[in-house]
C-alpha cells in the first residue's frame, strides 16, 4: 500500500512563542518575510491538491540559518488530499483559526442553532491564514469577546455579522467596536499596514468571495511586487522584485528557487547571483 511521508528538520520554537515575546506583532521587515514563507508553502501545497485544514501560529515552525529565521508550515495530522471541486464534511481545526461555517458546525448546540448538513472547500483555509497573518501583524486575535475566547456565541456573531471592509472587533462594556485598520500600536510601518489591511479584509470573508488564486495573485503583488503571473508556472516566480519601494525586499534577501525540488511546506533559499559572485571575491 502507498503512504505518503514527510520528513522534516527539527526546529526549536514555533511562531506562537515569537508572538508571545512580541506582544505587539513582528517588525516590517520580519514580518514580509514571515507572510512571503507561509505563502509559498500554502502554494506549494495547493499545486499538489493538498490543504492543512489547521493552519495556525503554534504550526508554523523556526528555522534558524546563518543568522535568517526561517518560517515552516508543520503538523500534517488534519491534512488532505483535495481535488478540483471536491468536497469534505470532516471536522478539523482550532476553534480561534477556523471559518465560521467550521466554526458554527463544531458548536451548533452551544450556539442553539439548527446547522444544515454541509461540506467545506479548500478556500474555507483562506480564513485561517488571515486570522494567523493578523496575529503576526498586531500580536493578538482579530475577533475577541468581552468575556473571552470561550464566549463561543459572541464570537461566532462578530464573524458574521462583521462588514467586508472590516478586518477586526473588539467587545466593550459599550458594545461591539469594529476596525477596518490594525492596532495603532502594532510595529509595522504604515506602508506596510496600508497593503496588508486589503489583504486581511479579502482573507477574513465568511462569503468566500476569494479563491486561492486570487490570494496567490494579491499576495504576490504585494508580497513581492510582481505583475500578475500564472500561478500555475512556478517558473515565472525566479523574477527579482523591484528593489525602490520603502519596504520591498532587501538586495541580499533570499528567494525562492522555483526549480528546485521541494519538501511540503518546506522553502528552499537562494542568494541572488551578482552577490554571490562578490561574496566570492
Amino acid at each position: 500500500m502507498d503512504e505518503q511521508v514527510l520528513i522534516m528538520e527539527c526546529c526549536k520554537g514555533n511562531m506562537q512563542d515569537l508572538i508571545d515575546t512580541n506582544p505587539n506583532g513582528l517588525t516590517s521587515d520580519e514580518f514580509i518575510k514571515f507572510c512571503q514563507n507561509l505563502v509559498d508553502a500554502i502554494q506549494h501545497m495547493h499545486n499538489k491538491n493538498v490543504i492543512h485544514r489547521d493552519v495556525k501560529p503554534t504550526n508554523i515552525l523556526l528555522m534558524h540559518h546563518n543568522g535568517q529565521t526561517i518560517y515552516k508550515l508543520a503538523d500534517f495530522g488534519a491534512a488532505r488530499f483535495l481535488g478540483d471541486n471536491e468536497t469534505y464534511g470532516s471536522l478539523y481545526g482550532t476553534f480561534e483559526y477556523v471559518h465560521p461555517d467550521i466554526f458554527a458546525k463544531f458548536y451548533a448546540k452551544a450556539l442553539d442553532i439548527s446547522y444544515p448538513k454541509q461540506t467545506f472547500n479548500d478556500y474555507h483555509e483562506l480564513w485561517s491564514v488571515g486570522v494567523t497573518i493578523f496575529e503576526v501583524a498586531s500580536g493578538r486575535l482579530p475577533f475577541n469577546p468581552k468575556k473571552g475566547r470561550a464566549d463561543h456565541k459572541q464570537m461566532y456573531r462578530m464573524m458574521k455579522q462583521k462588514q467586508t471592509d472590516c478586518i477586526s472587533a473588539e467587545e466593550t462594556e459599550c458594545g461591539i467596536n469594529w476596525s477596518r485598520e490594525l492596532p495603532e500600536n502594532c510595529h509595522l510601518d504604515e506602508s506596510v499596514k496600508q497593503v496588508i489591511t486589503p489583504l486581511l479584509a479579502g482573507l477574513l470573508q465568511p462569503t468566500n468571495e476569494w479563491s486561492f488564486q486570487h490570494f496567490f495573485e494579491e499576495a504576490k503583488r504585494i508580497l513581492y511586487h510582481e505583475s500578475t503571473l500564472p500561478i500555475e508556472n512556478e517558473q515565472n516566480h525566479a523574477q527579482q522584485p523591484n528593489w525602490s519601494h520603502k519596504f520591498r525586499m532587501h538586495p541580499r534577501a533570499r528567494r525562492h528557487r522555483p526549480n528546485r525540488a521541494r519538501h511540503m511546506g518546506e522553502i528552499q533559499w537562494w542568494r541572488p547571483k551578482q552577490y554571490r559572485k562578490r561574496l566570492l571575491r
